[in-house]
């Protein structure tokens, strides 16, 4: 399959939020009013659908079909329905869609509580939105106080009535645990709360504290105590639990999917497929096309760049050229191996030992011998017909085992 035949994953960065949460380190900026304004929302839209343009009319990418297409941020919920179509509309000129293509947007519950709600859910779903990622983070409200949200427990399941409601099928939601002072009991709640309504896919995440973010300026001060990674563990064995037992497969780390419903989206980053980002902060990846890998040429495995951060910087940037690329990076030999067992031991799948030779024209299972052995022996990994995956102990020592092989 030559690299037109292949599709790719689109990512649509949707940066402003009603308020920046203090362990959010994502590209992000809040507004008074929902998206700033409408005329901001216009000017983005239009800024969107012109850089969609330009990569249209570039060798790499014209002529391919969109996978799946994935609305994040930020709060995209807040952009109206109507601007959400648009986008859509323009992309599947420019890149038709596969048959059954997923098209995720994200939403929070504070966005959905207003009484137009349902309307603009409606709206949504009939402009090609075909999945709804709802942040409620907990049910918990001394939990959502403390991640300083704006959302109560209440408004959460208000919100999950009104997306059912709408006609939404394909509805996934997302946790946080191990937030200070969380005991097993609170995290039960969460667990209890989300399985009581229909989801698809829950994602559990594990509070960190991320460089440049409120929580970490606390936790500096001396005013701000994470969970101790012991607890940590715990709490992230007991999901694992809950989840399998209510016919939740755990495909990836952090995810967790009934059959067949896990994201597509996301399966294109770690099975390393080439996805397209656009919009202020928007990373893209780009592999080599696989006849230079055949032709046994390892020189570059790949490109990969940001968008400009703040969203009226590449708005003008973007007017003015096409595109709003801030910087670029190539991927060599060294960057590939490090992301082929950082993307694929994060899956449920694991690493291909046929994957590997193809890409590095090198045994597997010969030149980590040592490395796969011991960390088999010490049932952290497991050997499947044709590839080694973390086993559910060793999904907790993702950083050790890429330490591992990373010093192989």
């Amino acid at each position: 399959m030559n690299r037109v035949q292949e599709p790719f994953a689109l990512y649509v960065h949707i940066p402003y939020c009603a308020k920046k949460c203090p362990y959010c380190d994502f590209n992000s900026y809040a507004t008074e009013s929902q998206a700033g304004s409408l005329e901001e929302e216009a000017r983005y839209t239009r800024a969107l659908i012109t850089e969609l343009q330009h990569f249209a009319a570039k060798e790499s990418w014209a002529g391919r079909k969109i996978s799946t297409v994935f609305f994040g941020g930020g709060t995209p919920s807040l952009f109206s329905a109507g601007a959400i179509s648009e986008i859509l509309e323009a992309a599947n000129e420019l890149f038709p869609f596969v048959e059954n293509a997923e098209v995720t947007l994200e939403a929070n519950p504070g966005s959905l509580q207003e009484e137009l709600a349902l309307e603009r859910l409606r709206g949504f779903r009939q402009g090609g939105v075909n999945r709804i990622s709802l942040g409620a983070q907990s049910f918990s409200d001394r939990k959502l106080k403390l991640l300083g949200r704006l959302h109560s427990a209440e408004d959460t399941r208000r919100a999950l009535a009104l997306v059912k409601e709408s006609g939404f099928r394909n509805m996934s939601l997302d946790l946080i645990f191990a937030v200070p002072d969380e005991t097993p009991e609170e995290w039960q709640h969460d667990l209890d709360q989300a399985l009581s309504f229909p989801l698809n896919h829950i994602s559990a995440y594990g509070l960190t504290i991320e460089p440049g973010t409120e929580f970490y300026k606390r936790e500096k001060r001396g005013g701000f105590f994470a969970l101790d990674e012991e607890v940590q563990e715990v709490l992230f064995r007991q999901a694992q639990s809950e989840l399998a037992r209510a016919g939740f497969c755990q495909y990836e780390i952090s995810n967790y999917a009934k059959a067949e419903y896990e994201c597509r989206h996301n399966l294109a980053y770690w099975r390393g497929m080439d996805y397209l980002g656009i919009g202020a902060g928007a990373h893209s990846y780009l592999g080599v096309p696989r006849a230079r890998l055949a032709e046994n040429d390892f020189s570059l495995y790949g490109q990969r760049w940001i968008n400009l951060l703040n969203p009226r910087t590449y708005c003008i940037s973007v007017e003015e050229n096409g595109n709003s690329v801030q910087r670029s990076e190539e991927i060599d030999r060294d960057k590939a191996l490090l992301e082929f067992f950082f993307l694929g031991f994060r899956t449920q799948e694991g690493i291909s030992s046929e994957r590997f030779s193809g890409l590095f024209k090198d045994s597997l299972e010969t030149r980590y011998a040592d490395t796969l052995k011991e960390l088999k022996d010490f049932e952290i990994i497991e050997k499947k017909e044709n590839s080694w995956a973390l086993s559910a102990r060793g999904r907790i020592m993702l950083d050790s085992v890429l330490e591992r092989f990373a010093c192989s």
